[in-house]
């Protein structure tokens, strides 16, 4: 499933991460991510900045009929968010 763009960035702020540190976890530039977030970025882009999401923990829920879109942040998602933000600066 592919989030909607309002909950990658929403899933950014909630888990406390500014804009350079998820473009460092998702290997983007800090200008392409500004761009994925505006929602005029590369599919390619917004593909890499969804899986590192996902990578820490974050579920996407899609949309149904009694509800929008939505997601879910893992029970130890700060702990999660830390240590690939760090896994993704050694690199």
């Amino acid at each position: 499933m592919y989030a909607h763009i309002d909950l990658l960035k929403a899933a950014r702020v909630a888990l406390g991460l500014s804009q350079s540190e998820l473009a460092i976890l998702s290997g983007v530039s800090p200008r392409t991510l500004f761009r994925v977030e505006k929602g005029d970025g590369p599919i390619g882009s917004i593909h890499k900045v969804q899986n590192a999401l996902e990578g820490i923990g974050v579920k996407f829920l899609p949309e149904r009929p009694e509800r929008g879109p939505g997601m879910f942040l893992p029970h130890e998602w700060r702990q999660r968010t830390l240590e690939k933000l760090a896994e993704a600066k050694r690199r």
